[in-house]
C-alpha cells in the first residue's frame, strides 16, 4: 500500500495491517509501587485488511494492543456493513472466538436483500474465528481464521471462497469489534463445544478450569461439521459464576422460503426475535414452532453442567481471571427519552461489556410478525465496549412478502440490511427498507460502581442483554 493510501485510510481513523496502541481497557496502570492488574483487556473497532504474509500465499491481519501482555483469547463480531455509518444492503452478521491454543468457532447468519422471496441461511465452522457467508450456496465473502499469537495479540488468517474470485484482496473492508483477553499464566482461557443432550442433562469438563464467566452462540446441529443450513438461526448468550447463575440470551429466527411466488404463494416469511433472561441459548424450530434452549445449572471446577428441553449445540469462550474478577449478566430495558441513561443491573463497575440487544419488549417468548403486516421483530444488534473504545452492528429482516398469489402482482421483494459503527449501541428498525439510520443508537459516557452510562442519540423501546467484567482492583 502507498504511502497516500496509508493517509487517507489514517485520517479515517483505520490502521491497516497491525491494530496497535489503541488502549487497555483496565485503564488502572497506577504509578511506580502501585497493584497492576494481570488480567489485560482492550478492544478494537476497525475494519477486515488482509496483508500478505509470504508475498501472495497466505494473508493476514494482527490484533493487537499495547501492554496487552500474553494474549489468551478473543471475540469478534462482523457485519456485513463495509463503512461505518451506513445502511448496507442484505443482513449478515457473524460472531467468533478463538483461544491462545488454536481453539476457535463461529457462528454467522445471512439474509438476502431485494430479493423476490425471503432467502436465508445460517453458517457453523469450529475451525475458524468469523466470517461473513455469501448469498450463493456454502460459500464465504470473507473468513478469517487462527493463525499464531504474537505479540500483545493475536494474528488471522484470511480467506475468500466465491466461486470465481478467491483472492484475499476481494474482501471488502467489513466492520469488526474485537475484545483481546491478555493476562499471566493464571489468566484461563478456553473455546469449546457442546450439544445435543436431547432433552436431558450435560457436563462439559474440557475447560478444566473454573471459568468466571462463558459466552455462548447457539444453533441446532452437529458441533464437529462446517457447514451451510436453510434459515437464519442465531443466538448470542451470557453466563456468570454468581448465586443463581445469572445467564440471558439474545435469539432471533429469519426463515428461508425455498420456493416463492408463484410457486408457493401460501408459503409466507414470518421472523421472530426473543430476550431471554434465563438461559444461554435459545432457537426456534423452523417446523413446529417450539423453542430449543439451554440453561447452565452448575460452574464446576473443571467446567459447568447445562441442561436443554429440546436437541440444541453451541459453541462457548469460557474465562477465568488471574485477578479475582467478578462477571454479571442482567438484562435492560432500553430508554425512550434521548440523552444518558444509566443501567445499573449488573451491581458493579464494569471495564468491559458486551451486549445483544433487540427492540422487542418483553422477555422469554418469542414475538414474531405475520407476512404482509409491519414488521414488530426483526432487529438485532451486538456491541463490545470500553471507557476507550466502542464498536457495534446491527441487522435486520423484514418479511419480504405481502398478502397475494402471483409475483407479477406486485409482492414486494425482501429487505434485509446491516449496519456497524464506532457506538456502544445500534439497532436497525424492525422494516430496514424505510430508513437510513439506526434506530436505537447510543454513545459511551461513563461506568460506574453499579453498571455503565449510556448517552442515546436516538432511543427506543427494546431489551438488551449484557455481560460486564469488573474493574481493577476488584471488589473485597
Amino acid at each position: 500500500m502507498d504511502g497516500l493510501s496509508r493517509f487517507l485510510l489514517g485520517s479515517l481513523g483505520l490502521i491497516v495491517g497491525s491494530f496497535v496502541p489503541l488502549s487497555v481497557a483496565n485503564g488502572q496502570g497506577g504509578g511506580v509501587g502501585q497493584q497492576q492488574p494481570k488480567d489485560r483487556f482492550a478492544v478494537i473497532q476497525t475494519t477486515a485488511s488482509p496483508v500478505t504474509l509470504d508475498g501472495g500465499v497466505t494473508y493476514t491481519q494482527d490484533f493487537t494492543a499495547a501492554n496487552l501482555s500474553n494474549f489468551k483469547a478473543a471475540i469478534f463480531e462482523m457485519s456485513g456493513a463495509t463503512s461505518s455509518g451506513t445502511v448496507i444492503g442484505h443482513g449478515r452478521v457473524s460472531i467468533g472466538f478463538c483461544d491462545s491454543a488454536g481453539n476457535q468457532a463461529f457462528r454467522a447468519g445471512r439474509s438476502r436483500d431485494g430479493f423476490t422471496y425471503q432467502d436465508t441461511a445460517s453458517h457453523k465452522a469450529p475451525a475458524a474465528v468469523i466470517g461473513i457467508s455469501d448469498d450463493n450456496g456454502p460459500q464465504y465473502r470473507a473468513r478469517a481464521s487462527f493463525h499464531s499469537v504474537i505479540p500483545n495479540g493475536v494474528r488471522l488468517r484470511w480467506t475468500r471462497t466465491i466461486s470465481g474470485d478467491t483472492s484475499p484482496t476481494s474482501i471488502e473492508p467489513y466492520q469488526v469489534t474485537c475484545l483481546l483477553i491478555g493476562g499471566t499464566n493464571q489468566t484461563k482461557a478456553f473455546v469449546g463445544a457442546d450439544g445435543n443432550c436431547c432433552p436431558g442433562s450435560s457436563t462439559v469438563t474440557t475447560p478444566n478450569f473454573q471459568a468466571d464467566l462463558y459466552v455462548f452462540v447457539g444453533f441446532i446441529g452437529p458441533i464437529n461439521t462446517d457447514d451451510v443450513t436453510s434459515h437464519d438461526f442465531f443466538s448470542l448468550g451470557f453466563a456468570a459464576r454468581q448465586t443463581g447463575i445469572p445467564q440471558a440470551a439474545t435469539s432471533h429466527l429469519y426463515p428461508d422460503d425455498a420456493l416463492g411466488p408463484p410457486f408457493a404463494p401460501a408459503q409466507l416469511s414470518e421472523s421472530f426475535s426473543m430476550v431471554r433472561d434465563n438461559r444461554v441459548a435459545s432457537i426456534r424450530n423452523i417446523s413446529s414452532g417450539t423453542e430449543h434452549n439451554a440453561e447452565v445449572t452448575a460452574f464446576t471446577s473443571t467446567g459447568f453442567t447445562w441442561t436443554c428441553n429440546d436437541g440444541i449445540s453451541f459453541y462457548y469462550l469460557g474465562l477465568k481471571f488471574a485477578d479475582s474478577l467478578t462477571a454479571s449478566v442482567t438484562v435492560e430495558s432500553l430508554p425512550t427519552t434521548p440523552g444518558t441513561h444509566t443501567f445499573t443491573g449488573l451491581g458493579l463497575k464494569p471495564q468491559i461489556v458486551l451486549t445483544g440487544s433487540s427492540l422487542v419488549t418483553t422477555t422469554n417468548v418469542f414475538v414474531g410478525t405475520p407476512a404482509g403486516v409491519e414488521p414488530t421483530s426483526g432487529a438485532q444488534g451486538y456491541s463490545i465496549f470500553s471507557s476507550a473504545n466502542e464498536g457495534a452492528c446491527s441487522v435486520s429482516n423484514a418479511d419480504g412478502l405481502l398478502l397475494g398469489n402471483d409475483l407479477l402482482a406486485g409482492e414486494e421483494p425482501s429487505v434485509a440490511k446491516s449496519y456497524a459503527g464506532g457506538r456502544a449501541l445500534l439497532l436497525l428498525p424492525n422494516n430496514p427498507g424505510t430508513t437510513s439510520s439506526p434506530e436505537v443508537e447510543a454513545t459511551f459516557s461513563a461506568m460506574n460502581s453499579s453498571g455503565f452510562t449510556l448517552d442515546f442519540l436516538n432511543p427506543g423501546a427494546g431489551r438488551m442483554i449484557v455481560l460486564g467484567i469488573e474493574s481493577f482492583p476488584p471488589s473485597p
